[in-house]
């Protein structure tokens, strides 16, 4: 039982024997995965949001080519740093509302890939609208394919490094 509860409990009246009672019926009344339903169930849960996330990578990739055309650089850049912070905080939030369900391999797991995937999806990206670029004569603005997929990743990682570090998430992981 938390702290916080256990005092009000006490304010209000309760004896510490009856709150030894009342947390131990809570415990003996919680419920048993006797099948392993739940652990397999969070493999599904967590495998399904990975292939969410990189779906959702790519998919951000392939609409940023026709932008990376003719947005100049400024723009683009910024642009990008506001998509990849808001893919990031969706990221975090899948990533942390699932985190109960997580081994730490999971996790690691999860921690290096999807930046290692945006990376990529973004490189290929940058790479095919400058291809697409000198074909058609689009624009003059050439973009630094690994510049843009830096600024992206950098502001992917920020909300999930925020609540790793700022929450102390990462006690749990180390």
């Amino acid at each position: 039982m938390k702290k916080e509860t256990r005092t009000k409990l006490i304010s209000k009246g309760w004896s510490p024997e009856d709150i030894k009672k009342t947390e131990e019926i809570i415990s003996s009344r919680s419920l048993h995965d006797k099948s392993r339903s739940i652990a397999h169930t969070n493999k599904i849960l967590f495998w399904s949001v990975m292939f969410v996330i990189i779906i959702g990578n790519t998919l951000v990739a392939l609409i940023l080519i026709p932008l990376l055309l003719v947005m100049s650089k400024l723009a683009m850049d910024f642009f990008v740093v506001i998509l990849g912070f808001t893919v990031g905080l969706l990221f975090n939030f899948l990533v942390w509302e699932i985190e109960q369900y997580l081994t730490k391999k999971e996790h690691l797991f999860a921690a290096v890939i999807i930046p290692i995937v945006a990376v990529l999806d973004l490189y290929a990206m940058v790479k095919i609208s400058n291809s697409i670029n000198d074909v058609f004569q689009i624009t003059a603005v050439r973009e630094n394919p690994m510049a843009i997929s830096a600024l992206y990743v950098i502001a992917f990682l920020l909300p999930y490094l925020f609540t790793l570090f700022y929450k102390k998430k990462i006690k749990t992981y180390l």
